[in-house]
């Protein structure tokens, strides 16, 4: 370098110049020493605007970095390597955040509306043909049919038991005058009915008597009406091949037309026992 030699301070709008190894400053043509008090105090304030300049850059950056750290922890993810955290310590946090009541964080928040992808197996996006549907329609109406059925037999043999618990076997019954003479005779009935038997069915089977329609037979009537229609009910119900309604049926049906043959034994033995009273008496 020359040995006179001067250079421009932009930020200080100064000539520096060195001079016989001397270095001095000029400014609008004046000039003055490196040591003086106006040049310290020039540098000080420099200094000073440096400094404070730099402050605020920092501080600045300090407030981008916050925010930057509250919007990664709100959603969950921290990618500054100044924030290392423990798995499990997270998840146990954000757990706790989650299930507690009334809580409304913003990392809850967040994981409720991240959706979870869910793997569904390539047999199950597999459209059903027309034929498969047509099968499962048949089967589910056949399931229906089977299931009102059991339940129409259940119904029925409600009607029978509460027949049954409601009708009082009378002990005397009208019949009609043989011969064809008009009007009635009245037979007492001394049997009850717990004597019944399929052998004692078949001794009454040739009884002549026939039943009167009068208000003393009216409950008899009514009995073995109501009887009949529960039969033509239990033929109305159909068991569409399903062996348990088949069998259910039939047991029904047996345990009515049983007490049918109950009530024929009960008049018609009446009838008997009435004639051979007569004979009895006649003979003596």
């Amino acid at each position: 370098m020359n040995g006179n030699a001067a250079n421009w301070d932009p930020d200080n709008k100064r000539i520096w110049k060195r001079s016989g190894g001397r270095l001095s400053w000029s400014d609008n043509g004046r000039s003055s020493s490196r040591g003086s008090a106006s040049s310290k105090r020039r540098n000080e304030e420099y200094r000073r605007k440096l400094l404070d300049e730099r402050r605020r850059e920092l501080r600045s950056k300090r407030e981008e970095d916050a925010q930057q750290e509250q919007r990664e922890r709100a959603s969950g993810v921290v990618s500054s390597p100044e924030w290392k955290f423990d798995d499990r310590l997270l998840q146990e946090t954000r757990a706790s955040q989650t299930a507690a009541p009334g809580g409304s964080s913003p990392t809850a928040a967040a994981h409720e509306k991240k959706s979870v992808p869910i793997f569904i197996p390539e047999q199950l996006k597999q459209k059903h043909t027309l034929e498969q549907m047509n099968n499962a329609a048949s089967r589910i109406q056949r399931e229906y049919r089977v299931h009102q059925a059991s339940r129409a037999l259940d119904d029925i043999a409600s009607q029978f038991k509460q027949l049954q618990q409601e009708f009082a076997y009378p002990r005397v019954i009208d019949f009609k005058k043989p011969g064809g003479e008009r009007g009635h005779i009245t037979v007492p009935a001394n049997r009850p009915p717990s004597d019944f038997t399929d052998e004692a069915l078949k001794e009454v089977s040739d009884c002549e008597g026939k039943l009167d329609y009068t208000s003393t037979n009216y409950p008899l009537h009514a009995y073995s009406d109501a009887l009949d229609k529960l039969l033509m009910k239990l033929d109305g119900v159909e068991s569409r091949g399903e062996k348990s309604i088949r069998e259910k049926r039939r047991g029904i049906v047996k345990e009515i037309e049983k007490e049918v043959s109950r009530l024929d034994w009960y008049w018609r033995q009446a009838w008997i026992d009435y004639i051979k009273a007569q004979e009895t008496a006649m003979d003596l």
